[in-house]
């Protein structure tokens, strides 16, 4: 039995005597898509690990490695609302078991990929497949646990998959340097593998398969749809989010405040750090791991914040106020190593002010539109990196002042990433002024039916 309405206050339906599952059951049940999910920021970061190999296994320059990373994030954002009508249509776990597989598909493409082409269909494969962690755990979230609890474990979720981008950062880096980038490609291909396989076995769509009560809607009083319907459905939904003031100014801004941060962490950090302050990749891994780790406590931290509070605006602006003010110092103030690493660590527990853009997001939006406000704010974030990623690398390629490292890989000095990273700064500056202009909903509902 399903019950779309509150749960009854002793955790159990007076009629049917059921009960919701435990807050233990429903972690543990979460637990593996959300180890997909931790493993989708991995991927996401891996390559700029890897940026001095790949760049002299392919022979291609900043602009070549930019498109490698592009592949990923085009492929991963084009789906989120396809995958948000497959997940509608097949259930959760198909398309968690289906994202995983190919996950380490492509893993395994990517790791043996003997062209340039070749990598790049790997990486896409890679996108495509993640696409679905995300939009996947927010489902199950949905059905498993009280609405109570949707600001807090979303935040946590984020939390969870940006320790994937630590593992994806130093300890990767380690790896690399102890067994070269193919075999830890292809272990990592293993490992998702290892996860698909325990989806298949464990993981359930609903609590009321094992004979729970959940706290989702009541599936059997929907209709049912084909994935074309679903489509045409979904795409009346994405048009019809727009049609809400706050939908058009969250999903441009998201990008401003996910673009910097995973554009630097995840892609060209350490080469920057390397021509402004002359460390290693594993040195300049450690700085960005910090910084990530920063980024990942800080979300929950947030999303609890602005629930307290009761408004949204003042910790959203006012976390991207002091991002922006971190970047602008740590790029072109000038500043020694040791001020330059907390200003990051500062910067970066800043951004954790994105969760905020989830729950903004659903509370202007009609309830009709709940599911696809999420792929929409999920898009935002992902189109910065999407967009300033690649453009970074083709910065670089044509500010290239000749420098060449000891292989023949070209070398970028600080002045190109200066003139590269403006528009990190830029986006970021943009993102103030699009949350300004956003209406302040006091943690209710603005739009009822």
């Amino acid at each position: 039995m399903s019950n779309s309405g509150a749960p009854a206050p002793a955790g159990a339906d007076s009629m049917s005597g059921k009960t919701y599952p435990s807050t233990k059951l429903a972690l543990a049940m979460w637990f593996l898509p959300a180890l997909f999910y931790l493993t989708v920021f991995y991927q996401l970061v891996a390559p700029a690990m890897m940026r001095a190999e790949l760049m002299k296994d392919f022979g291609v320059d900043a602009g070549g490695f930019g498109t490698i990373l592009m592949w990923y994030l085009t492929i991963y954002v084009i789906l989120q609302i396809p995958v948000g009508v497959f997940i509608d249509c097949w259930g959760p776990k198909k398309i968690l078991i289906v994202g995983a597989l190919l996950s380490a598909v492509g893993s395994f493409v990517f790791g043996t990929a003997s062209t340039f082409g070749m990598a790049c269909f790997g990486r896409a494969l890679i996108g495509a497949a993640n696409a679905t962690a995300w939009l996947v755990c927010m489902k199950l979230l949905g059905h498993w646990f009280s609405p109570k609890r949707f600001a807090m474990l979303t935040g946590l979720a984020l939390l969870w998959g940006n320790l994937g981008s630590v593992l994806g950062q130093a300890p990767l880096r380690y790896a690399i340097e102890s067994y070269s980038w193919r075999p830890v490609a292809l272990a990592s291909g293993g490992v998702i593998l290892g996860i698909a396989i325990l989806c298949i076995i464990f993981v359930k769509n609903d609590p009321t398969e094992m004979g729970y009560l959940s706290y989702g809607p009541d599936v059997s009083k929907q209709p049912k749809r084909s994935p074309i319907e679903g489509l045409k459905a979904g795409w009346v939904g994405f048009k019809g989010v727009f049609h809400y003031k706050n939908s058009w100014l969250i999903f441009l801004a998201q990008g401003g405040i996910v673009g910097p941060m995973l554009t630097f962490t995840g892609a060209w950090g350490t080469p920057y750090l390397a021509a402004r302050y002359g460390l290693s990749i594993k040195e300049g891994a450690l700085i960005c791991s910090l910084m990530t780790m920063c980024w990942a406590a800080a979300s929950p931290l947030f999303g609890q914040a602005s629930q307290r509070l009761g408004r949204r605006k003042p910790f959203y602006i006012g976390g991207v106020c002091v991002a922006c003010t971190g970047w602008i110092t740590c790029y072109y103030g000038g500043v020694p190593l040791p001020v330059f690493i907390p200003v990051a660590a500062i910067a970066s527990f800043a951004t954790g002010c994105v969760i905020i853009g989830f729950a903004l997001g659903r509370e202007s939006v009609s309830p009709r539109y709940l599911g696809t406000i999420a792929g929409v704010v999920t898009m935002g974030n992902m189109i910065g990196p999407n967009i300033l990623q690649p453009a970074v690398g083709r910065v670089l390629a044509s500010q290239w002042a000749g420098k060449l490292a000891a292989d023949g890989t070209k070398v970028y000095g600080l002045a190109e990433f200066q003139t590269a990273f403006m528009m990190l700064i830029g986006w970021s500056m943009l993102t103030i002024f699009l949350l300004s202009m956003t209406t302040e909903t006091n943690n209710k509902p603005m739009v009822k039916e």
